[in-house]
């Protein structure tokens, strides 16, 4: 069997900054990446990269697309946790995780001072956790304020 790993599943731009401020959280472990962004490859050392579609409103069908390749690394990479900070192809990930059975966390955009992001929102009701980057914002959907990362 191979070795336990965790997804870490964000789109590019911020989402993916703000991933890239706790990945050492999790330094040490197996870290399998799937995002949308192909220059995050170069961007570390990832045990695993993956490219995943990117799908809105304006190109739905894709989270049909997105939704084989997430549970494709999940079987595949044998992850046990999976965590996101956005946006679609993120709440793919903790979606799909919760369904498998996975540990799943959230974290929402600090873009959203007001309310929560769309994709938080949605992931609200699959994941393990959800935290919030504005402490006004702490307790709605069950999210939880532990600081920002940026």
């Amino acid at each position: 069997m191979t070795e336990k790993a965790i997804l870490i599943v964000a789109s590019g731009g911020g989402h993916w900054i703000q991933m890239t401020k706790i990945l050492p959280a999790i330094d040490g472990l197996k870290c399998v990446v799937a995002t949308v962004d192909p220059s995050v490859s170069k961007q570390g050392e990832w045990d695993k990269f993956y490219l995943v579609k990117d799908f809105n409103k304006n190109n739905w069908w894709l989270f049909f697309s997105a939704i084989n390749s997430i549970l494709n690394i999940i079987r595949k990479e044998n992850i046990t946790h999976i965590i996101s900070t956005g946006a679609a192809p993120g709440f793919v990930g903790v979606l799909v995780g919760r369904i498998l059975g996975k540990k799943t966390i959230w974290i929402d955009s600090i873009a959203n001072p007001e309310k929560l992001s769309l994709s938080g929102y949605m992931a609200s009701y699959f994941v393990d956790r959800i935290y919030t980057q504005w402490e006004r914002l702490s307790g709605v959907r069950g999210a939880i304020y532990s600081g920002r990362v940026l």
